[in-house]
């Protein structure tokens, strides 16, 4: 097993999230040769992830309330084929590991490689379901 492989190993019992990959593929008209339209495709599916919430402080004045910029980064398997621009659908799972809380999704810049696994920062995140709480 190489070095890798066995921190995947280890890491991967506390990913319960899943993700979902999407990347944008071009329709060209067989004709003309022509670009016809561009739409987002699953090249990756329901494979596990862990989502991360970073959090900062942004303070605007002294003595006020803190707005807190919540960044929504994730951690998977380092050999997966993310590229930057690629869409991932991210989905916060309850520790049943069924029931889904929460779904995002956004845009992929670089991710970072470590030992075993891939972290991987959203950039335009939209929330976009609840589940039943």
């Amino acid at each position: 097993m190489s070095n890798m492989q066995f921190f995947t190993d280890v890491l991967k019992t506390l990913w319960f999230d899943r993700l979902t990959v999407q990347r944008l593929t071009q329709t060209i008209d067989s004709v003309t040769g022509v670009t016809e339209t561009e739409t987002w495709s699953d090249i990756i599916t329901n494979i596990d992830c862990r989502i991360s919430y970073a959090m900062s402080d942004n303070p605007t004045v002294p003595y006020t309330a803190n707005e807190v910029d919540r960044q929504l980064k994730f951690f998977t398997y380092y050999n997966i084929d993310i590229q930057a621009g690629d869409r991932c659908i991210v989905t916060r799972v309850d520790r049943d590991g069924i029931t889904a809380i929460r779904t995002y999704q956004g845009l992929v810049g670089e991710s970072n490689l470590y030992r075993g696994h891939k972290e991987i920062l959203l950039h335009n995140v939209e929330y976009i379901t609840e589940g039943n709480l």
